[in-house]
Parts: C-alpha cells; sequence; structure tokens
C-alpha cells in the first residue's frame, strides 16, 4: 500500500461486528424504523454469530462465499436447516452496502461483497404445455362455457389457439409452443 497514492488503509483491528454496529448507527437516521430494525436483526442473528469475531481487513470474497454457504445449509435459528437463497442475498445486500461505505470511509481498500458470489436469483419455473394438454383444457373450456381469464395468462404462443366462438383460429391450429402460468 502507497501511503503517497493515498491508498494506505489503517489495518486496525476492528471487527466485523464492531465495524457494522458503527455503520448501523450511522445509517439508522437515513432508514426507515422497518429497515433499520430488518437490518438490526439480519446482522444480530446471522452475521455476529458467524463472522462478527473476524477483522474487518480479513473479510475477501471466499470468507463471504463460505459464509452463504454456511447460512444456506444451516442458518435457520432453530437450528432446523438453512435460509431460502433469497434471505441470504438479501444479507449479501446488506453487507454489500456496509462495505461499500467501509470504502468509502476508508476503512477497507476494497469491497469484499463485489469479490463475493451470492446464490443466484431463480426465475420461477414455466410450464410448457403440450398442444395435447391445451387442447384438453380449451376443449374443457369450450364444454363449460367459461373464458379463461383472470386466473390463466397465456402471455405467448408461437401460433394462435382459441376455443369455438372466439373469432381467433379454427380447431385445426397447431399450437407448437405456449406458456401457461397460473396468477396468484
Amino acid at each position: 500500500m502507497d501511503l503517497d497514492a493515498g491508498s494506505y488503509i489503517d489495518t486496525s483491528r476492528q471487527t466485523v461486528a464492531n465495524y457494522l454496529d458503527e455503520w448501523q448507527r450511522a445509517k439508522r437516521a437515513g432508514l426507515k424504523p422497518t429497515t433499520a430494525a430488518a437490518y438490526a436483526d439480519s446482522i444480530r442473528a446471522h452475521v455476529v454469530p458467524r463472522i462478527g469475531g473476524v477483522p474487518l481487513q480479513k473479510v475477501d470474497g471466499a470468507l463471504l462465499d463460505s459464509f452463504y454457504a454456511d447460512l444456506l445449509d444451516h442458518g435457520r435459528r432453530d437450528g432446523l436447516g438453512g435460509l431460502s437463497a433469497k434471505t441470504v442475498r438479501n444479507l449479501h445486500g446488506i453487507l454489500n452496502k456496509a462495505f461499500r461505505d467501509a470504502v468509502r470511509w476508508r476503512r477497507l481498500a476494497r469491497n469484499p461483497a463485489e469479490a463475493a458470489s451470492p446464490p443466484a436469483k431463480r426465475s420461477p419455473e414455466t410450464l410448457i404445455w403440450s398442444p395435447e394438454q391445451l387442447r384438453t383444457f380449451l376443449e374443457q373450456v369450450a364444454r363449460t362455457g367459461t373464458t379463461p381469464s383472470g386466473c390463466w395468462l397465456l402471455p405467448q404462443a408461437s401460433a394462435v389457439a382459441s376455443w369455438p366462438g372466439s373469432g381467433g383460429a379454427t380447431s385445426t391450429s397447431t399450437v407448437v409452443r405456449s406458456g401457461w402460468w397460473r396468477a396468484g
């Protein structure tokens, strides 16, 4: 580290827990009370018990990745399993904000959360109906006289299918790909 370039960072023994306590006090005024309480609860329940004693200067992407993996496997407060990927991503977001401020406040040379890999966000699985499944559904709709609206949406189709009397394609249309999602 170069003193003249202004990149020297004091390698004090401040721990992650001490820093996060200071960070929360500094940020509390700018947060909604519910957000501040949620941050405090998450930090107290998950961060402090696992990495709170680690010197702030020793935190890196590999340590955070290991921390996230532990939370996914054993993070529940009741000890009966792991946290959801979304909860771990939320914790990553809190730490990313805190470490970004640590860089700005010259406590860290770089943000270790930027080198970490939180669990990936999974898109909801799309249910793709086969032409036969779609035909069965549309025949049932036609038999009952109902229109699939409100609870069923057809966001995309590569060909048009319709039920009798809708003015759309005929019953001989071939649906190549249809994605149906249940709303609600």
